[in-house]
């Protein structure tokens, strides 16, 4: 998280891949929105199972999440 950044993005992705992308590593995002002041996702979730919402503010000059 960054203070005063006026974009956000928000990304789906399985639990599991939380500590892969807490890491720094290139986690599994099922699904991403553009970096904004609002926005929305849209994803069907086709599997059972355990899902987070991750939000990300950081500048542009950290690499994003792969979807």
């Amino acid at each position: 998280m960054e203070s005063g950044s006026q974009r956000v993005r928000m990304a789906l992705l399985r639990r599991g891949e939380l500590q892969r992308l807490r890491k720094e590593d290139s986690a599994g995002v099922l699904a991403m929105s553009e970096p904004g002041r609002s926005g929305s996702l849209r994803y069907q979730v086709r599997e059972p199972g355990d899902y987070v919402m991750v939000l990300d503010n950081r500048s542009e000059s950290h690499p994003a999440p792969s979807a």
